[in-house]
C-alpha cells in the first residue's frame, strides 16, 4: 500500500472523527437564570460544636467550630469571624491559633463560652474544668508518637523507611511504638534525647535545622509537636506507665456537610476517645490531609479551604487510627439550567442528582449508530457488521435498544469477552499454569459467564477449589500464586476491591488496615499446598491441616480473621477457606457486591465510581456513594446476576449519553455527564482490523478464525497485541493493561505490517471489492459501515468518490480508504 496525496489524507483525518455523523455544532450556553449571590443571603442563626466541653488536666484544650445558617439554605463556617466571651476568666480562656479557636483551662470549675456573630442570636458552650493542679506526664503513645507523625519524621520518605535515614529508623506512621521508644530513648548514646538538656537533643535540633538535617526543617518552637517532645524529654523520656488510657476511636467534627462557594473554608476538630471514657481534642497532634489537593487543602490547624467544586475526604491520622470526613464544595455556574433528561432507571436518578448538585448538564442521547457501536464493543468486544448496522437503523421498534442489549448479552461472544476480563485479573497465563491449565481455567471462566453463574457462586468455587488443576479448573487460582500472603492480597484486591499489600510490613499508611489484620487475613490460606499431579505438568491443590501463618514482626501464629469483622470460627484442622468465601459472598458483606458492581460499571462506562476500581479506601471515596450503594444492593438482591447488572447499566440513559460535550460539561471527567472515549483494547482492535480487512489472525495451537479475545493464556502473542498493551497477567488488576496511546502504536497503525499486510492481502476484503464491486459509492458505504458503523456523510462521500474516480490504481485507492478509516479516532476509540 502506498501513502496517497497528503492533502487528501489530512482532509480525511479531519472529517473522519469521533461523532462525525452528527456534524455537531457547539451549542450556545443557555440563558443565565437568576442566582441569588451568596453575599445577599441573610444569616438566620448559628450553632457551635461541641456544645459541652470537659477540660481534664492542665494541658487539655478544645477547639470550637461555629456554623452559620442562611436564608438561601446554605451553611458557612464562621469560626474565624465569631467573637467569643468567657463568663469566668479564672476558669477558662480562649486562644486564637491561626484559624482555630480553642478553650484552654485556667482553674477548676464551670464556665460558659458565649459566641456572638452579628445578625444572629448568640450561642453558648458549657465548660467544665477539672484536675488543673494534677501533673499529667506526656504520654509517649498518645502524644509523642502522633507528634513525630505530624512533623513528618515517620513517613516513608523520611525515617519511616525500612532502613531509616542517617542511621535513625522509626516505624512507618508510628505503627510500632515499642520499637520507636527503644530507638529514641535507648539508642544513639543518649544524643537523640537528653533529659539533662532537652534543647540539645538531636530529635529537636535536627528537625529545627540547628544541625544539618537532610530532611529539612520540620519543627519550630511555636509548633505543638515541639512542646510535646521538649516536655517529654524533660520528664525523663519515659514510656507510658501501666494503666495509661489507650485509644478507642477518632471522631471528626463537625461531621459531613456541603458548602457553597465562595464559602470555601471549614474548620474541623479531631476528637480522640480513650479507654477510660475521656474524649480529647487532638487536632494539634493529628496528621491532616485531603484526598484531592486540587479541590481543597487542609492546614496544620485543621482548616479546609477549597479552590473549586467537588467532593473530597479529609483524612485524620492519629496513632494507628485513620478516619475520614466527607466534604462537598458547590458553586453556582453562570448560565446553568438543568436540561431535565428523562430517567430510565435508578441509575439515572443518582447520576442526575449528582449532576444537578454540581450544576453540570447532561449531554444529549447518543445517536442510534453511536449506541450500536458502543454496545457491541462493550458487551462482546466486536464491531457490528454492516448488515447489523442497517438492520438496527431500520428497526422501527421504540424499544430496539433494550432488545439489542438483551440479544448481545445472550450471544456467545459475550462470554468470550468477559472471560477475557477475568482471565486478566486471575493470572491466567501459560507460564505458571501451563498451557493445558490455562486453557482449562479459561474454559471454566467462559462457561461460568455463558451459563450466567451467579457471581457469588463464581467466587466461592474459586476460593474453595482443590484438586488437579487440569481437571478442576478453579484450583488454578492457587497455582497462579502460592504464598498465603500473596493469595490474601489477590483475594482482597479482586473480590473486595481492597489493596492490602502495604500492610504486609507495617500498618497501611493510607487505610485502616493494620499489619495484624494483614496476617490474620492471610491465615485463611495457610493450609493450601500444591503437589505434583498424576499428569505431566499438572499440580494438585490440597490442604495441610497444620499450615499456619506467622506475623512478620512478632513471629506469632495468627488466627484467621475476617477483614474488618470477627475471627472465623473454624474447627482445628478444618479448611478455613469456606468460612471466608461464605462471609465474603453474603448479601450483607460490605465489600463484595460493591467491588463487583464497580468493576462492571467501569468496564461499561470507562471509569469506576471508585477509581482505581480495586482501591476502595477512606482516602479514595466514591464519586457517587448513593449510586454505588443502590447498584450493589440491586446486584445482591438479584442473586449477583452479572447479565442483569450489565443490562441495568446499559439500559440507563447515563450509559446511552453521547460523548459529544456541552460548554458546561466539557471539563467533567468524574460525574458521567457524557460518555467517555477510550482507545480499543489490544485484542478488540486486532479483531476489528481483521474484521474490516477480511483477513483473520492466525494463532498457533488455536483453530482457524479464532479471535484475539478468545485466546486463553498468554502464550499466543503477536507484535500487534504486545504493542497495543495486552498484559502479561502478572498483576491482579486491570491496571496492567496499557490504556494510553503511544508513539509505537501510532507507528504500528501508520506503517506497521499487520495493517498494511491485511489491506493488501490478495484474498482480503479490499482486493475482493476491487475485483467484484465496480460501484465506488457502494464500496465507500460498505467500508464506512464496517469500520465506523455508520454511513459516510455527504462531504465524505464526495471526497472519496472524487479520489477513487481519479486514482490510476483502484485497489491502491481502496487501500488508502481503508487505511484512513483505521487510523481515524472514530475507529480507534470507543465513544
Amino acid at each position: 500500500m502506498r501513502f496517497f496525496v497528503p492533502t487528501l489524507a489530512a482532509t480525511a483525518l479531519t472529517f473522519v472523527g469521533v461523532g462525525a455523523e452528527a456534524a455537531p455544532v457547539k451549542p450556545k450556553a443557555p440563558a443565565a437564570r437568576s442566582v441569588q449571590p451568596a453575599s445577599t443571603a441573610r444569616l438566620t442563626g448559628i450553632t457551635v460544636v461541641p456544645r459541652a466541653v470537659t477540660l481534664d488536666g492542665p494541658r487539655a484544650e478544645q477547639g470550637l467550630i461555629v456554623t452559620g445558617s442562611y436564608t438561601d439554605g446554605t451553611i458557612r463556617d464562621l469560626t474565624e469571624k465569631a467573637q467569643f466571651q468567657v463568663s469566668a476568666p479564672r476558669i477558662a480562656a480562649l486562644r486564637k491559633d491561626v484559624s482555630r479557636r480553642t478553650v484552654r483551662p485556667v482553674g477548676d470549675g464551670p464556665a460558659t463560652v458565649t459566641v456572638h456573630v452579628p445578625g444572629a442570636a448568640p450561642a453558648s458552650v458549657s465548660v467544665q474544668v477539672r484536675n488543673i493542679g494534677v501533673r499529667v506526664p506526656v504520654s509517649f503513645r498518645n502524644e509523642v508518637i502522633p507528634a513525630l507523625t505530624k512533623a513528618g519524621c515517620s513517613t516513608g520518605t523520611c525515617h519511616g523507611t525500612p532502613t531509616g535515614k542517617g542511621g535513625f529508623r522509626l516505624s512507618l506512621q508510628g505503627y510500632h511504638p515499642e520499637m520507636d521508644f527503644q530507638t529514641l530513648a535507648r539508642e544513639g548514646g543518649g544524643r537523640r534525647v537528653n533529659p539533662a538538656d532537652p534543647g540539645a537533643s538531636l530529635i529537636l535540633t535536627k528537625p529545627m535545622m540547628r544541625v544539618p538535617h537532610r530532611g529539612g526543617k520540620r519543627l519550630s518552637p511555636d509548633m505543638p509537636e515541639f512542646a510535646v517532645l521538649t516536655r517529654w524529654i524533660a520528664e525523663g523520656a519515659k514510656d507510658d506507665a501501666p494503666g495509661t488510657p489507650t485509644l478507642v476511636k477518632v471522631e471528626i467534627l463537625p461531621g459531613r456537610r456541603s458548602l457553597k462557594l465562595p464559602a470555601s473554608k471549614q474548620q474541623i476538630a479531631a476528637m480522640a476517645h480513650f479507654s477510660d471514657g475521656s474524649v480529647r481534642d487532638v487536632t494539634h497532634l493529628a496528621k491532616l490531609t485531603t484526598s484531592d489537593d486540587e479541590i481543597a487543602t487542609v492546614t496544620r490547624e485543621g482548616q479546609v479551604e477549597a479552590s473549586k467544586r467537588g467532593d473530597l475526604a479529609v483524612l485524620v491520622r492519629y496513632q494507628d487510627a485513620l478516619e475520614s470526613l466527607r466534604l462537598t464544595f458547590l458553586k453556582d455556574v453562570p448560565g446553568f439550567v438543568w436540561n431535565k433528561p428523562p430517567e430510565q432507571n435508578y441509575i439515572d436518578k443518582h447520576v442526575f442528582d449528582r449532576l444537578k448538585l454540581f450544576q453540570i448538564p447532561a449531554s444529549e442521547l447518543s445517536t442510534d449508530t453511536e449506541f450500536l457501536r458502543r454496545a457491541y464493543l462493550d458487551t462482546i468486544g466486536k464491531l457490528p457488521t454492516g448488515q447489523e448496522v442497517k438492520a438496527f437503523q431500520n428497526d422501527p421498534a421504540p424499544n430496539k435498544r433494550a432488545k439489542l442489549i438483551d440479544e448481545l448479552v445472550a450471544r456467545p461472544e459475550f462470554a468470550d469477552f468477559w472471560a477475557l476480563k477475568w482471565a486478566d485479573v486471575l493470572h491466567v497465563k501459560d507460564e505458571t499454569l501451563k498451557e493445558r491449565g490455562a486453557r482449562a481455567y479459561h474454559a471454566w471462566l467462559r462457561e461460568s459467564i455463558a451459563t450466567n453463574k451467579p457471581m457469588d457462586q463464581f467466587a466461592r468455587e474459586i476460593l474453595t477449589a482443590s484438586g488437579p488443576t487440569f481437571t478442576n479448573a478453579p484450583a488454578n487460582y492457587f497455582r497462579a500464586v502460592d504464598e498465603p500472603q500473596v493469595l490474601s492480597e489477590m483475594t482482597a484486591q479482586v473480590f473486595m476491591g481492597v489493596r492490602m499489600g502495604c500492610a504486609k510490613c507495617h500498618n497501611h499508611p493510607f487505610e485502616r488496615w493494620t499489619q495484624d489484620e494483614y496476617y490474620q487475613f492471610a491465615a485463611f490460606f495457610s493450609q493450601v499446598q500444591r503437589k505434583s499431579g498424576t499428569v505431566k505438568e499438572e499440580e494438585t491443590v490440597s490442604l495441610n491441616p497444620h499450615g499456619e501463618v506467622t506475623h512478620l514482626r512478632t513471629g506469632q501464629v495468627m488466627r484467621p480473621k475476617l477483614l474488618g469483622a470477627e475471627f472465623a470460627q473454624v474447627e482445628k484442622g478444618a479448611d478455613r477457606r469456606p468460612a471466608l468465601a461464605n462471609w465474603l459472598t453474603t448479601k450483607e458483606n460490605p465489600f463484595f457486591a460493591k467491588a463487583m458492581a464497580n468493576r462492571v460499571w467501569a468496564n461499561l462506562l470507562g471509569r469506576g465510581i471508585v477509581e482505581p476500581i480495586d482501591d476502595f479506601r477512606d482516602s479514595n471515596p466514591p464519586l457517587n456513594e448513593a449510586l454505588l450503594d443502590a447498584m450493589s444492593k440491586d446486584f445482591a438482591e438479584h442473586n449477583f446476576d452479572l447479565k442483569y447488572l450489565v443490562r441495568t447499566i446499559m439500559n440507563s440513559r447515563t450509559y446511552q449519553l453521547t460523548s459529544r460535550t456541552l460548554p458546561l460539561n466539557a471539563d467533567d471527567s468524574l460525574y458521567f455527564s457524557h460518555a467517555v472515549t477510550r482507545m480499543l483494547q489490544a485484542e478488540v482492535l486486532a479483531d476489528a482490523v481483521s474484521q474490516i480487512t477480511g483477513v483473520p489472525d492466525e494463532f498457533p495451537g488455536y483453530p482457524a478464525e479464532t479471535r484475539a479475545v478468545q485466546l486463553a493464556g498468554t502464550k499466543a502473542r503477536t507484535p500487534f497485541l504486545k504493542t497495543f498493551g495486552r498484559p502479561d497477567r502478572n498483576l491482579p488488576c486491570e491496571c496492567e493493561r496499557e490504556k494510553d496511546p503511544n508513539l509505537f502504536q501510532a507507528l504500528a497503525l501508520i506503517s506497521g505490517r499487520d495493517v498494511h499486510g491485511k489491506l493488501k492481502h490478495e484474498s482480503g476484503r479490499i482486493a475482493q471489492l476491487a475485483r467484484s464491486q465496480p460501484n465506488d459509492s457502494a464500496v465507500v458505504d460498505e467500508l464506512y459501515l464496517s469500520a465506523l458503523s455508520r454511513q459516510p456523510s455527504a462531504k465524505e462521500k464526495r471526497e472519496w468518490l472524487s479520489y477513487l474516480g481519479k486514482a490510476p490504481d483502484r485497489q491502491q485507492a481502496l487501500e488508502d480508504l481503508g487505511w484512513v478509516l483505521m487510523n481515524s479516532k472514530e475507529f480507534l476509540f470507543r465513544h
